[in-house]
């Protein structure tokens, strides 16, 4: 061991000279003499100089930090955390969001929760000619209103259809003096068609809603402006839209011959969104099947309108 380092040594301390020569006459214009230790310490000098230049110069130079792949900025990192958070919550809010479709999908007569197949597609021309054709049949029936009027009391009249205009006055009634639920801020709901109920709203029954008679082709009408959440086919209640409204009121219209809407779609209160119809399995004859849902509960919505 003894003789390896004194070998090393004596390889270290080893004396070299560097002659430059002119290569036409053999003049010598420089000389330089060296040991191997010297050229180990001037490289490990050099090293560690560069390094450190390299260091201070990334350190003090932003855009050349930018440029180094895999270098992150503190503002960067906090950029990705607050991204990183603000997926979990939107990973969190469409978990909520699917559950909430699921039940909406349930309450809308499909009790598996899954999406089904309309049998016939209704195509975007007939949906339009039918809205298009809103105001001439709210313009004929109102004629036909006044008609009716001036016949006298013995004379039998037949289901009413809903004839008010967009810009119907708004109706509320509070029956008896029994507690109902209170509707979110200044919400107030009008009929969605007019005509006669032939079902009442009965929890025990588990009916959670009205069934509506009214003439074939009836406009059924948004009780109040909203969201349209959900406007699909179901095998049990036909062609079906909800609808959501201010502070998370939600209201369901079933077994329409036809809906105006699709999901996503922005309505004001009174705005056509179907025809009423005799959808679906469930369905025993042309009429609306409609219900009220508030706090993840149904409400009688007699409650909050007033038929005439």
């Amino acid at each position: 061991m003894a003789s390896r380092i004194s070998n090393w040594r004596s390889k270290l301390s080893k004396r070299y000279r560097a002659v430059i020569m002119e290569e036409e006459n053999l003049f010598e214009t420089a000389t330089y003499r060296y040991t191997q230790g010297k050229i180990l310490l001037g490289s490990v000098v050099i090293f560690l100089t560069t390094v450190s230049l390299t260091i201070l110069l990334v350190f003090y130079t932003p855009w050349i930090r930018e440029m180094i792949p895999g270098y992150s900025r503190e503002d960067e990192y906090q950029k990705q955390q607050e991204l990183l958070s603000k997926v979990a919550i939107l990973e969190d809010a469409l978990i909520q969001r699917d559950s909430f479709l699921a039940s909406l999908q349930r309450m809308s007569g499909d009790p598996s929760g899954a999406s089904t197949r309309k049998p016939v597609e209704i195509t975007r021309s007939e949906a339009a000619a039918e809205e298009s054709a809103i105001h001439d049949h709210d313009h004929t029936h109102e004629s036909n209103d006044f008609a009716q009027e001036s016949h006298s009391d013995h004379e039998t009249v037949g289901a009413p259809t809903y004839t008010g205009s967009r810009e119907a006055p708004l109706k509320q009634v509070v029956i008896e003096s029994r507690k109902v639920p209170s509707l979110p801020g200044t919400l107030r709901l009008i009929p969605p068609v007019e005509g006669v109920v032939t079902s009442a709203f009965n929890l025990k029954e588990k009916h959670f809603g009205l069934d509506l008679a009214a003439p074939s082709n009836a406009m059924i009408r948004s009780v109040a402006e909203g969201l349209v959440i959900y406007s699909e086919w179901s095998d049990q209640s036909g062609f079906v839209i909800a609808l959501l409204h201010p502070g998370g009121l939600v209201s369901i219209y079933k077994h329409n011959r036809v809906v105006f809407k699709t999901a996503g779609s922005q309505v004001y209160s009174g705005e056509a969104i179907a025809a009423i119809g005799n959808t679906g399995r469930n369905s025993s004859g042309t009429h609306l099947h409609f219900e009220l849902w508030y706090a993840g509960s149904p409400v009688n919505p007699l409650d909050y309108f007033a038929l005439n």
